[in-house]
């Protein structure tokens, strides 16, 4: 071999060492309380470093918790295909499941496996006469879900950097998940179930003919439990209590209707709720924004929320107290028009979970008169987002969140030009 040749191979070499090296370099790592994210690179890692010290963290002794290799496996419904599954845990409560476990691959999107867990679910809930699951959880270690085994509501979402002592997301899950809670929790879902009623019936006229009432999709008793709870001890910030209530008025938000024999309940719910609206003489509880939020598809229940609360609000806001929660709240009752400005103020501050809201698809796309807004004004907003967009993208050292934030601005981009 003549030296040049030598030469060019030595040089292409040195180049494919600093290509390495710098792809190493790329490489980041984090830690949270549990591990280092550099040790999760399969499922196993996964459960043996994450999910199995999470669990005890949330003091969930060995008998409360059946492994897989004693999981009973069903066959169950992917597509259209049937396959053989079973979690990777399952949490008892007083013996039965109330919470499976799938364990994924860091490289999975959790997104994918959400059908297979509701489906394992609902099989095990027909060996029993009640539902004694009521949720299931979803990890790649990177990313952690927590749902309600029959709804698509999220309600808790967590990245992996979140497992930290102090880290607000972190504690709203431990406060609910702790073991002690977590019972109180189920005990009460479950002791709602047996007492409520499958369908009522009532007599119409002197004829003595019965007809069937709609069923109400709501869990009343669990409702009105929560609310003698609160009379007794005002829930606090991270009250397990608001999020059993949230699962419960997520129907209305996706039936957008209330029945008429639910308004009562309602009307007490928005009453309560609002003697703890303020944590403090400034601040939201914003726990309570978001069951609010979730009340105003339907129009009976926008109505008592105007009704008890808009003009206190206003008046607030006009005053100068202007967090980023009331905001939400003014925009979600349908009095906060500054659809461009929000965006803006979410971006400025880095709000992901504003914007999330401001985009959520049940609030501008099904919504006539903000779809109206966005229609007559559609070149200049997004000529705004083009604008916000190019100025995210010229960050240098971009994190999760500007990246999540460019991503869902050319999400709505999308969906303002499809109206």
């Amino acid at each position: 071999m003549d030296k040049t040749n030598e030469t060019k191979i030595m040089n292409k070499n040195s180049k494919k060492k600093q290509i390495n090296s710098i792809k190493h370099l790329e490489v980041q790592t984090f830690e949270n309380k549990f591990c280092n994210s550099v040790n999760l690179s399969n499922e196993a890692e996964v459960e043996s470093y994450f999910i199995d010290r999470l669990l005890k963290d949330l003091s969930f002794p060995d008998s409360d918790i059946k492994l897989k290799c004693s999981i009973e496996e069903f066959t169950i419904g992917q597509g259209s295909k049937k396959i053989k599954y079973k979690p990777d845990y399952i949490i008892l409560v007083n013996g039965k499941p109330a919470l499976i476990i799938e364990a994924k691959n860091p490289n999975e999107d959790i997104n994918n496996w959400k059908s297979q867990c509701s489906s394992y679910c609902l099989e095990l809930n027909r060996l029993q006469k009640e539902n004694p699951v009521k949720y299931f959880m979803l990890s790649n270690g990177l990313n952690t879900i927590l749902t309600p085994w029959d709804q698509d509501l999220e309600i808790f979402q967590l990245n992996f950097e979140d497992f930290t002592e102090g880290n607000e997301k972190y504690e709203k899950f431990k406060n609910f998940l702790e073991r002690n809670k977590f019972i109180r929790i189920i005990k009460l879902k479950r002791k709602s179930d047996t007492s409520t009623n499958d369908i009522s019936l009532e007599k119409i006229g002197d004829v003595g003919k019965k007809k069937r009432k709609i069923k109400s999709k709501f869990n009343s008793d669990l409702i009105n439990d929560c609310i003698k709870l609160w009379n007794i001890n005002a829930p606090s910030k991270n009250d397990p209590t608001l999020f059993v209530v949230r699962e419960e008025v997520y129907k209305i938000f996706k039936e957008k209707e209330v029945l008429q024999d639910d308004i009562p309940l309602i009307k007490n719910l928005i009453n309560s709720l609002s003697n703890y609206l303020f944590l403090d003489g400034r601040n939201l509880n914003l726990e309570i924004v978001n069951i609010l939020y979730l009340l105003t598809p339907a129009k009976n229940s926008l109505e008592f929320i105007n009704e008890t609360w808009f003009d206190r609000l206003k008046n607030r806001y006009e005053g100068g107290n202007k967090p980023l929660e009331l905001s939400q709240f003014l925009y979600a009752s349908g009095y906060f028009r500054g659809l461009t400005n929000a965006l803006k103020i979410s971006i400025d501050d880095l709000d992901i979970f504003f914007f999330r809201f401001l985009i959520n698809e049940y609030h501008i796309p099904d919504n006539k008169d903000i779809r109206k807004i966005i229609k007559v004004n559609r070149t200049e907003i997004i000529s705004d987002l083009t604008s916000m967009r190019k100025s995210l993208e010229a960050i240098v050292d971009k994190s999760n969140v500007i990246y999540e934030f460019i991503n869902k601005i050319n999400d709505l981009i999308r969906n303002i030009l499809k109206l």
